[in-house]
């Protein structure tokens, strides 16, 4: 007589799925790419399995700590780190989130944060503006600018304008929000718009 023998769906197998779905979007969303014990096998429901399991969930969560926020990690964002010469640590805690967060890997660091007003240092030692403001703007001084156009993110239309030495892109989003980001130009404007564009394209509202 054979014996059929099951696997795939007894409890033990269950249990290591369901801890491979928990680890699987913090793997990616700190750039992994696959979770780190992608591709290794264990026995299901022993000693050293487990010990196995635990020692990745060890590593996965230490690795998400280390790429930003350990809660915003888990949470699948990522919040940059405090610069080194920026402003304290509790003052950009008190700042609180912006109604659209940028995830951009372009983003080294936080260098002042102040009510909806964020200074972020770029990857590329550039400094990036981000002003954000919800309901109708407030009336300000308005300067012409050297050159300006218009670009499309997604469906929604941005403006750019170059001013002084700087260049700004924004936009009013359907919710009401006002969004601004800037950047000193370089002599290939392009790049500097695809460069806000992308980060641009990274805004999303914090996950509470």
């Amino acid at each position: 007589m054979s014996r059929v023998v099951s696997t795939a769906y007894s409890s033990p197998a269950l249990k290591y799925l369901h801890i491979d779905l928990f680890l699987r979007p913090i793997a990616l969303s700190c750039s992994f790419g696959v979770p780190i014990y992608a591709g290794q096998m264990v026995v299901p429901g022993s000693r050293g399995s487990r010990l196995f399991a635990l020692h990745n969930i060890f590593l996965v969560v230490m690795a998400a700590t280390a790429c930003g926020s350990s809660s915003a990690a888990l949470s699948g964002q990522v919040t940059p780190p405090r610069c080194a010469d920026g402003r304290p640590q509790s003052e950009i805690d008190a700042a609180g989130s912006l109604p659209l967060e940028p995830q951009s890997r372009r983003i080294a660091c936080v260098q002042v944060a102040e009510g909806t007003d964020r200074s972020y240092r770029l990857t590329d030692g550039r400094s990036l503006h981000l002003y954000e403001y919800v309901g109708p703007l407030p009336a300000k001084p308005s300067r012409s600018p050297t050159e300006s156009g218009a670009i499309v993110i997604g469906a929604r239309s941005w403006s750019w304008r170059t001013l002084d030495a700087s260049l700004v892109l924004s936009t009013d989003t359907p919710e009401g929000i006002y969004v601004e980001l800037g950047v000193p130009t370089t002599a290939n404007r392009s790049a500097d718009i695809d460069l806000l564009k992308e980060i641009a394209a990274t805004l999303a509202a914090p996950r509470r």
